[in-house]
């Protein structure tokens, strides 16, 4: 359940005035209580997330109230961890130690639950997991990919480093760690590749064997030291198993038709746990039929708002897509179908059978009707469907990075390509018939959960807007949720928006009179705001170890940097200092893309920039900041040049720029010129003052300075006193400036 709360008003009847923006919970939903200790009764269910099994036939899970909450087997529940006890539950991993003490790692800390509380054995730092051996022993898998081990005197002993892939950790008996899916780790910390065939662990049994699923004609769980062939140690089962309890059963995510039920399966026997609901893949959807006037939901089947008195099945993932004369597409039993305004529901066929649909694996609006008469769905293999109504046929389009569909104004569908996909990544490409095609004006460049035609969109849980003028984020006062709401769905409506949101329950919002709620801007650069810091030209232009100005809004806190390995060297409101790296020899390159990216309001926004590459930007510091006038210059015995401090003819001055290009010491990524060596230029740089070539006698990287360069030259003799104009030419690119740079020299 994603954890970011939408701000949101919640308008109170009677409606507020129809000039306002308006925020409505739909009939027959309402909102969910706001207490802590919500009982159980059959109009409203729970929510198990994630069950951890204790001994004695107890249950543990995280529930969407912001509570740890405990099943005992006579079905009694209670809270362990809430708002109203001692602290709320923010998630966590939990684990359970072999003498049945529950331990969560919660805030860079493992803690203990003792008698309802919980204590803190080790401060960690952040992790990616923890476990205990069968002897209690505790193993930790943190973010900087170390393992390391929980001694008695209460220290951390790091075992291995390098663990970059390992998502989780089964320790075995033998003192060996299994760093899933990467490596097995030996008790002397010796990093051991399992060979190609080696089977991955899903579960472990009280005794400390490790199981693994197969699905087939037959379910079942077998040991991983045994092969497929061997005795199964759970078979006959339906459902999804969920985990191994302290009694050797297994617990199933068992589903009975729409309804999905935690169930513990004995001796062959599958028995529910007292009739409670587990959290599956279904997440409702939300969908505009223009046909009806009115939004159709599916939380519990396709079910027109105000409520349809008998909801359509359909299967509980189904995505839901509006189709042609009202008709609506969606899932049932596996099968695309098409449900006519009648109700009347039509599986879908092409020439070599029916459309099959299986659930996408966390994609988010996976299915789209393209108004010239094309239907696309995702598939969980990183493809995108296709099938023609006219032709009755289907095909597949490779799309490993698209991670939803959605429609344009003109009735055709897009598809969002993440920040993998070339040649520009986080971007919405038009489908054309069966094949991707060009890229959509006006898409934000941001991660997003769901898009609209009009170009709204979500962003963890936050609502924008994108128009010609840029993104904005709309804010709106915030309801009292029990617990910050997630937005599981969103289509538009005329001058609004529907949306699907969890919080606690599932229920639809619609936002009417939406140009009217209040919105603020995006960070963003403005139109060509990335100049050479020392002159800002070369707009939109890149060269190596450049130090770059950039121009725009909203700049706090400082982005980070992706794409071109750049760091930030300052930031403000609206302007940053960036230098750019270093590539490698013999790089042929014509273009870079810049992204920057802001943890702003909560979500993380990207903005992508196309950049020409030049082999040298040349530019000069002037003691005035413009990139014109005096020059920022040091005289041969280390003072500042001024008029009233000129150089000599015959002397050396210092001159200092950026943009002046490769090096030979080739920095590794962003960082400042070596102290110890030089770092001489790759290309050649010619250099006059006062119209007179002047001997060069250092041009390359400033010692210890990040992105900063300068050249030591000596005064040609005969140069005229006052000031003369300075002629820097690398790579054969002339220096720019709005005005003469120059220095100031001494009489002969």
């Amino acid at each position: 359940m994603r954890y970011v709360r939408l701000l949101l008003v919640l308008a109170s009847a009677p409606l507020l005035p129809a000039q306002t923006c308006q925020v409505t919970v739909l009939p027959p939903y309402s909102l969910p209580p706001n207490v802590e200790n919500e009982p159980l009764s059959a109009s409203r269910t729970l929510r198990i997330t994630n069950p951890i099994p204790g001994p004695n036939g107890v249950i543990y899970f995280p529930d969407a109230y912001a509570r740890l909450r405990r099943l005992d087997p006579n079905g009694t529940l209670t809270t362990v961890i809430g708002k109203s006890i001692n602290r709320p539950f923010p998630g966590g991993i939990i684990r359970i130690h072999p003498n049945g003490t529950l331990h969560i790692a919660l805030d860079n800390q493992i803690f203990q639950l003792r008698n309802r509380d919980l204590v803190s054995i080790a401060d960690t730092g952040p992790l990616r997991d923890f476990a205990f051996d069968p002897s209690g022993a505790l193993y930790l898998l943190d973010t900087t990919n170390r393992l390391r081990k929980l001694e008695s005197n209460g220290n951390l002993r790091t075992i291995a480093t390098g663990l970059t892939n390992a998502t989780r950790i089964w320790p075995r008996a033998d003192g060996s760690v299994l760093a899933a899916r990467q490596a097995i780790v030996q008790p002397n910390g010796e990093i051991t590749v399992p060979p190609p065939n080696f089977i991955w662990p899903e579960f472990a049994t009280p005794d400390g064997r490790f199981l693994y699923s197969v699905f087939g004609a037959t379910r079942a769980l077998f040991p991983t030291d045994q092969p497929i062939t061997g005795q199964p140690l759970f078979t006959g089962y339906t459902g999804r198993p969920a985990a191994i309890t302290f009694e050797g059963d297994l617990l199933l995510d068992d589903s009975v038709g729409s309804t999905r039920h935690l169930s513990r399966f004995r001796n062959g026997i599958t028995t529910p746990i007292a009739s409670i609901t587990i959290e599956g893949v279904a997440e409702p959807q939300i969908l505009w039929n223009p046909s009806k006037n009115a939004p159709f939901f599916t939380a519990n089947g396709l079910s027109q708002l105000p409520g349809t008195p008998t909801p359509i099945p359909i299967t509980p993932s189904s995505p839901i897509a509006s189709g042609p004369d009202g008709a609506i597409f969606a899932v049932q039993d596996y099968r695309i179908v098409r449900i006519e305004p009648s109700g009347a529901i039509t599986p879908l066929n092409a020439r070599n059978g029916p459309l099959q649909f299986l659930p996408g694996g966390g994609l988010r609006q996976t299915m789209a009707w393209s108004a010239d008469g094309y239907l696309y769905w995702q598939v969980r293999d990183g493809s995108i469907n296709v099938w023609q109504a006219s032709s009755q046929t289907s095909a597949t389009i490779t799309a490993p990075e698209s991670r939803l569909l959605f429609n344009l104004p003109d009735g055709s569908v897009a598809t969002w390509l993440g920040p993998n996909a070339t040649p520009r990544p986080n971007t919405a490409r038009r489908m054309v018939s069966a094949s991707i095609g060009p890229e959509v004006p006006l898409f934000p460049r941001a991660d997003i959960s769901f898009a609209a035609k009009s170009f709204f969109t979500v962003s963890n849980n936050k609502l924008l807007r994108t128009t010609a003028s840029g993104t904005r984020l709309l804010t709106l006062s915030e309801i009292e949720f029990p617990f910050p709401p997630s937005i599981t769905g969103m289509d538009e409506i005329p001058n609004g928006v529907l949306l699907a949101v969890n919080a606690g329950e599932d229920f639809p919002i619609r936002i009417d009179n939406i140009d009217r709620c209040e919105s603020i801007p995006l960070p963003a650069i403005a139109k060509g705001g990335i100049v050479n810091a020392a002159n800002y030209l070369y707009n939109d232009t890149f060269t190596e170890n450049t130090l770059f100005a950039i121009f725009g809004t909203g700049f706090n806190p400082a982005p980070v940097i992706v794409n071109v390995r750049a760091q930030t060297l300052f930031a403000s409101p609206n302007q940053l200092l960036i230098q750019g790296p270093t590539f490698p020899e013999g790089a042929v390159l014509s273009r870079a893309v810049l992204n920057l990216t802001w943890a702003w309001q909560g979500i993380r926004v990207t903005d992508e920039n196309q950049l020409a590459y030049r082999p040298a930007t040349p530019a000069l510091f002037t003691a005035n900041a413009s990139g014109s006038g005096p020059a920022a210059a040091l005289n041969q015995d280390g003072s500042i040049n001024t008029a009233a401090n000129p150089a000599a003819p015959g002397t050396v001055v210092q001159l200092f720029g950026t943009g002046f290009g490769a090096t030979s010491e080739l920095l590794p990524g962003t960082f400042p010129f070596p102290t110890e060596a030089l770092s001489p230029l790759r290309n050649p740089a010619t250099l006059r003052i006062g119209g007179r070539s002047a001997q060069i006698n250092y041009a390359g990287g400033a010692p210890g300075m990040f992105g900063l360069f300068q050249i030591n030259a000596v005064i040609p003799p005969g140069t005229p006193r006052g000031p003369q104009p300075i002629e820097l030419t690398i790579a054969n690119q002339n220096a720019l400036s709005t005005a003469p740079v120059t220095i100031q020299v001494a009489p002969q």
